[in-house]
């Protein structure tokens, strides 16, 4: 019984976070590329994909940061 509450908090730790970052709206550099790529205007898109792939690195590392920052 035990194990399978871990399962569950697991699966709602990883899922709940990526819900809220498609709910918010926020774009993926992954997931634009691909989408670009099959509507085929990624070469005329490529500064707004270098722009989200530069906020999802910053945001990426931020968390990190901020995570060392309080627990200190």
């Amino acid at each position: 019984m035990f194990k399978r509450k871990i399962y569950i908090s697991l699966i709602f730790g990883i899922s709940i976070p990526v819900m809220i970052f498609i709910i918010c709206g926020f774009n993926h550099s992954i997931a634009d590329t691909f989408y670009m790529f099959m509507a085929g205007t990624f070469p005329i898109d490529m500064p707004y994909i270098l722009t989200v792939a530069a906020g999802n690195a910053i945001g990426g590392m931020l968390m990190p940061i901020v995570k060392k920052i309080t627990s200190s």
